[in-house]
C-alpha cells in the first residue's frame, strides 16, 4: 500500500460521525459480517459516555448508538 486514502471508502477515503457533542474514537475493528465498528466517546456538560457507529464497507453508515455507560470521572486529552 502506498499509504494513500482510498477513495471507494466514503467517495474521498474518509468518514465522520457526529454524535452532537465533543467526541473521539478510541478503537477499530471489523464485525463477523465485515462491517467496520468504531467505539469511543462523547461529552456533553460533565458526563463522558460510550459512543458506537458501525460502517458498512463503503462507508455508509450502518446504525450508530448515541449514549451508554457513564464516565463523569474521566479525563481526555484533546
Amino acid at each position: 500500500s502506498t499509504g494513500a486514502l482510498d477513495t471507494t471508502f466514503s467517495g474521498d477515503g474518509r468518514l465522520t460521525t457526529d454524535f452532537g457533542a465533543s467526541e473521539s474514537a478510541l478503537g477499530v475493528a471489523l464485525d463477523a459480517k465485515g462491517r467496520i465498528v468504531a467505539v469511543g466517546w462523547k461529552q456533553t456538560g460533565s458526563q463522558y459516555r460510550m459512543a458506537v457507529a458501525r460502517y458498512r464497507s463503503g462507508g455508509a453508515a450502518a446504525e450508530k448508538q448515541r449514549q451508554h455507560e457513564q464516565h463523569p470521572e474521566r479525563e481526555h486529552d484533546h
